[in-house]
């Protein structure tokens, strides 16, 4: 339970820590304003998103998915004022594009962990020379 308590924590603070990164990148980069608009308002906050839930969903003892919701909810509730701030400035009608693909992102992360989960869970399969030789005893 704290294990995942403290994946949580710390998938929202690389998550942040991806987006501020990507904030600075985006102010000093001022010669593209039409590039950075996108890249700041649209790839940043997704980013973000989904970076920290695939931490949480990584670091986590168990429930990878139920940890990136958490985390993609978190950022999604971060983000409304962040889209209502700066997003409707830069480009109108950007906040009902960019808020439902927050818990897209979480869903993908999640998913990604389970499905790496799994085939780490998976027995290996025999070799072919070990087969050969268990059928060879069972039919003697």
């Amino acid at each position: 339970m704290l294990r995942n308590v403290i994946a949580v924590i710390i998938g929202i603070i690389v998550g942040m820590a991806l987006y501020i990164g990507i904030q600075i990148f985006g102010l000093f980069n001022v010669q593209k304003q039409e590039s950075m608009a996108f890249l700041l308002c649209i790839v940043a906050p997704l980013l973000r998103s989904f970076c920290g839930c695939w931490i949480a969903a990584l670091l986590g003892s168990s429930r990878p998915m139920l940890l990136a919701m958490i985390v993609g909810i978190i950022c999604l509730a971060g983000g409304v004022p962040m889209a209502l701030m700066f997003g409707v400035l830069a480009v109108p009608g950007l906040i009902m594009f960019e808020l439902p693909l927050h818990p897209l992102a979480a869903w993908l992360a999640g998913f990604i962990e389970q499905k790496r989960r799994a085939a780490g869970e998976t027995p290996a399969p025999a070799p072919a020379e070990t087969a050969k030789d268990e059928s060879n005893e069972k039919q003697h």
